[in-house]
């Protein structure tokens, strides 16, 4: 795991051979890969 994520912070996830640690680089990706299925509502985005 820290060989991937040598902070060893959680959550990671791979995305295009990189790995990606940061929670709201994360989200921001998975909502543009997968638009259909939003992960915040538009009230926790204006928040943001």
């Amino acid at each position: 795991f820290t060989e991937a994520n040598p902070e060893g912070k959680v959550p990671v996830i791979k995305f295009d051979e990189k790995w990606v640690s940061d929670s709201d680089v994360i989200t921001k990706m998975l909502e543009e890969r997968f638009p259909e299925r939003p992960l915040a509502t538009p009230h926790d985005k204006a928040a943001a």
